[in-house]
């Protein structure tokens, strides 16, 4: 949504916005049933490897079809904009978290 905001006029970023939210309604909506169909016939260690293809293809057409980026700014001053104190904590957050939670379950579970 925001590379379709970024690159379409206001008038038309209600239409394309639509068409993305369709989509993935689609996609949530769909995806468990073609999900469930797959891994019955080929294993769930495969479904990691199903989307590969799919995000490579979307990286060469966006690739291709987004416009170059106005910015004047290289590289080095883009990763000193970058609130990387924010971005640690973030992380740390998340990863506290999910340790306490797999630790939660396991001891619901009766699991060592």
């Amino acid at each position: 949504m925001i590379i379709s905001s970024d690159i379409t006029s206001l008038r038309e970023r209600g239409k394309y916005n639509g068409f993305i939210g369709a989509f993935v309604a689609l996609g949530n909506g769909l995806g468990p049933l073609i999900g469930g169909v797959l891994t019955e016939y080929a294993s769930w260690r495969w479904m990691m490897w199903f989307f590969v293809p799919l995000v490579a293809i979307t990286i060469v057409i966006l690739a291709i079809v987004l416009p170059p980026s106005p910015s004047t700014h290289d590289g080095w001053t883009k990763l000193r904009m970058i609130d990387w104190t924010g971005l640690v904590i973030n992380i740390l957050a998340v990863l506290l978290i999910l340790v306490s939670l797999i630790q939660n379950s396991r001891h619901g579970l009766g699991l060592p």
